[in-house]
């Protein structure tokens, strides 16, 4: 699979559920690369660059808190824990170790795709500056960032490179 192709790296060792929720996410459009086991999930980032990573707490080789921190040190992306542990402490410490979202199992699957689709909505709104490349007008006055240039009424204005 092409590295740009790869939406989700779900993390998760409980190989059934791992398979029904790639499967459901791969039914509304997502692209989703399972592993399995704690200490080989940096790798598979590095190699995928995933837009998102789902990510269990409770892993064989390295535990999901230490991947989420690790992450963090490079990718600016979306990171959604998404465990059995259900205590509040767990979910503080788990947002405060760098995920964007905590989500505790059992969750419907529709949940759980709703909360991915709206962490890449923000992160994709993050990635590009409102209007990029899009000419702005309002009455006389177009203003068009490409270009880096204000028209008002057809005549160019003036402006400094801060502004």
């Amino acid at each position: 699979m092409s590295n740009k192709n790869v939406d989700i790296l779900l993390v998760e060792d409980d190989g059934r559920l791992a398979d029904l929720t790639a499967e459901y996410f791969e039914q509304n459009g997502l692209s989703v690369v399972i592993e399995s086991r704690g200490d080989r999930a940096l790798a598979q980032f590095a190699k995928l660059k995933p837009r998102v990573v789902l990510l269990d707490l409770m892993l064989p080789g390295v535990d999901g808190l230490t991947i989420c921190r690790e992450l963090r040190e490079t990718f600016d992306g979306p990171i959604l824990i998404f465990t059995a542990r259900d205590s509040d402490i767990d979910q503080v410490i788990g947002l405060e170790a760098g995920a964007d979202d905590y989500v505790t199992k059992p969750v419907d699957p529709m949940v759980l795709l709703a909360r991915t689709r709206a962490l890449l909505r923000r992160a994709e709104s993050l990635e590009k500056p409102p209007h990029a490349g899009t000419d702005i007008a309002l009455g006389g006055l177009r203003i068009s960032p490409t270009a880096q240039e204000v028209m008002l009424d057809g005549r160019h204005v003036q402006l400094t490179t801060h502004e």
